[in-house]
């Protein structure tokens, strides 16, 4: 039986697994004894991360979203407080656009941070927190 699921190799000792792994154009076939981690009722994301190659626990476009609107928030931070109308106006666009992209983060605590790190570029100090 071969499976994808982190569920299924969850159910199984090393023993009863095996592994392929890709190293180039080859792959290397490892038993689950030798592979350096145990499966049974192991947490299902060092299977994804070990079992399954994933070099994140989120897919790879997800990562590339958030890594951009990171990038975006911290570009937030940096821009001094002396703008004209037009860049105010391009301002308001890109907040409004990170506030979409927070909203759609399915983790709460990274659109938790995420909305921290906007609000602290949106507000001015000493003003209404809320709104």
């Amino acid at each position: 039986m071969t499976s994808h699921s982190p569920f299924i190799l969850s159910d199984l000792p090393n023993y009863s697994t095996t592994f392929l792994q890709r190293i180039g154009k080859w792959t290397n076939v490892i038993d689950g004894q030798t592979a350096g981690f145990s499966t049974l009722s192991a947490n299902i994301h060092d299977l994804l991360a070990n079992g399954f190659f994933l070099k994140a626990n989120i897919g790879e476009f997800a990562l590339q979203k958030l890594n951009d609107a990171i990038t975006r928030l911290k570009a937030l931070q940096v821009q001094s407080g002396e703008e004209s109308t037009n860049s105010f106006t391009n301002r308001n666009e890109e907040i409004d656009y990170l506030r979409s992209i927070i909203r759609l983060v399915g983790e709460p605590i990274i659109a938790g941070r995420m909305l921290e790190l906007l609000e602290g570029t949106v507000q001015k100090p000493g003003a209404n927190r809320h709104d």
